[in-house]
Formats: structure tokens, sequence, C-alpha cells
């Protein structure tokens, strides 16, 4: 099942390669920039809605490899689709956030309640809510991220090895087929975000990264058990950009600020502020998520046999 799981990333990469130019010159004809501005650390404008390239992409390598999972895949697109479409149309028109909010929560309890099975499926309504809490926090969680070039793309790229790593490179799964793809189509996007990038993913592509490792999360949950230390793994994947959103949901509070009132205080915006290049904090974002990557690992029980696995089937 490893060789399905490899093309369903690169029919990911590859689509998404392929469209960022054709994205690139529509938002360039339709004006679609990323204005410089005090809480912006570009000074020229940069095309934004690369998002678009990036899940279209991930979508294709999903319906690319989707078999056995086809029934629980609806649920799933659906889902994606909504918080796709709302970003988008915030890229390119603006919301008010708690329009976003609310389409957002209204995504994520469309997936818990009906795009898994197992432990989520059959919770009750207070762990069901705490699920959606859970794919809320973690679409925010990387939109706050996505503030420095390369950093959200790469750090999604590496939770997504995790997946992988986790589903012992298997793609029979929806969870494996999803994980697959993420990876190829970060890649695919870091083709032209990387530091210096040709463009951004907009609220479209940091908000879509955040739902899909949302739900790899819950998919991980929802086919084990509930013990503390597995129940540790996705926190401790996505541990930097939860951490990061953590510290600013706490600066805003202390400061009586509005949640949604953007700042210059990120963990990105406090190393470059020390002189670090943007290439120097994607590369350390990228380093410190597959530290957290490992731990995680080491946390789950399934961890050490599908390394072992998967070093198998690459070797045989």
């Amino acid at each position: 099942m490893l060789s399905r799981g490899i093309l369903t990333g690169s029919a990911a990469l590859a689509l998404v390669a392929a469209l960022l130019p054709f994205v690139r010159r529509a938002a360039l004809r339709l004006n679609l920039f990323d204005q410089p501005g005090p809480l912006k650390i570009h000074s020229e404008p940069i095309p934004r809605v690369g998002g678009v390239a990036m899940t279209l992409g991930l979508l294709a390598g999903v319906l690319f490899s989707a078999g056995q999972a086809q029934s629980a895949t609806a649920p799933f697109v659906a889902s994606l689709l909504l918080i796709w479409v709302v970003g988008l149309w915030d890229d390119v028109r603006g919301l008010p956030p708690a329009f976003r909010l609310v389409a957002q929560l209204a995504a994520a309890l469309l997936l818990v309640t009906t795009g898994f099975v197992g432990m989520i499926a059959t919770a009750g309504v207070a762990f069901q809510f705490g699920a959606c809490l859970f794919i809320v926090v973690f679409i925010n969680a990387f939109n706050f991220l996505d503030g420095s070039d390369g950093v959200a793309a790469g750090v999604a790229a590496v939770i997504a090895l995790g997946y992988v790593l986790l589903n012992g490179g298997s793609a029979a799964s929806l969870g494996g087929q999803v994980a697959w793809a993420l990876l190829g189509s970060s890649i695919g996007f870091l083709v032209s975000n990387f530091p210096p990038a040709k463009i951004f993913m907009g609220d479209c592509g940091s908000t879509t990264l955040g739902f899909v490792i949302a739900f790899l999360g819950l998919d991980y949950y929802s086919a084990g058990d509930s013990r503390s230390s597995r129940l540790l793994v996705p926190l401790l994947f996505a541990g930097l950009p939860l951490l990061d959103f953590g510290l600013a949901v706490l600066r805003r509070l202390n400061r009586r600020a509005s949640l949604f009132a953007g700042d210059r205080q990120h963990l990105y915006d406090l190393l470059l502020q020390r002189g670090w290049s943007q290439r120097k904090v994607a590369i350390s974002f990228y380093i410190t998520t597959g530290l957290l990557l490992v731990s995680g690992l080491l946390c789950s029980s399934a961890g050490q046999r599908c390394w072992s696995e998967l070093i198998a089937d690459l070797l045989f």
C-alpha cells in the first residue's frame, strides 16, 4: 500500500505545482494582493489565494486514491469545501470574523457528526462539542501561523509526514489518503512559497491546512483507545502552532483586546525582530516540529511498528 500512498502524494504535489503559476497570474490580473501594512512583514504587494491550488491538489490526491473509504470521504470533502469557500471569500471580499467563526463551527459539526466511525461517532454530545472546538482551534492556529514565508506550509508538511508514518505509509484508509495528499500539496506549495515567497496561500489555504490537520488528529483518536499517551500525539504533532495560538489568545485577553485583532508578537515575529531571516525562521520551525513529531511517535503504541513497517516496505 506504500506505492498507493506515494502516488497519492505525487499526484497532489504535481497538480499544485502545475496550478500555482495559473493561480498567480489570475491573482495578478484580478488585483488580489496581500498589501504591505503594520501587521505585515513584506514590503511590497504579494499575490495571494495560493490556497486555491493547494486545496485543489489536496482534494485531487484524496479523490484519486479513494476506494474503500468512499462513504467516509463525502463528509470530509463537504466540510473542507465549506472552510475553503469561506476562506476564499474572505481573501477576495472580506468577511466579519464572527461569520467566519460560525462557518468554521458549522463545518466542524458536519464533520464530527457524519464523518467518523468508532470512538467519536459513539461519544456523547459533550465529547462531540469538544471535537468541534478542537477543529476550530486548529483552523485558527494555522491561520495565525501563516505570517512568515514558508512557515505554515512547511510545518503542515512535517505534520503530514507524522501521520503518514503512523499509518505505516498506507493509503488504505481515508486518514492515510489525506495524510499523503496533504504532504504532497504542502510540498508543492512550498515550491513557490519558501522564502522569498512568490505567492501567499491566503485564508483559503491556512484555514484549510488547519482543518485537515484537525481531521487527521480526530481520525487518529477515532481509530484507537483513549489512553493519555495516545491522546497526546496530535497535540504534540501540532505543538508549535497550538503554542503560538495559545500565547496569542492569552496576550490579547491580557490586553483586553479583541481575539481577532492581529499583532506582531507571534513566535515568528519575535525571531524576525531578533534579526533572523525568514529562511532561518522557516527552517527552525520545521526542525522544531520534526522533534515534536518524534516525541508524538514515541507516545503512540503504533509508532515503532509503523516505522519498522514503512522502512521494510521501502527496502523490500
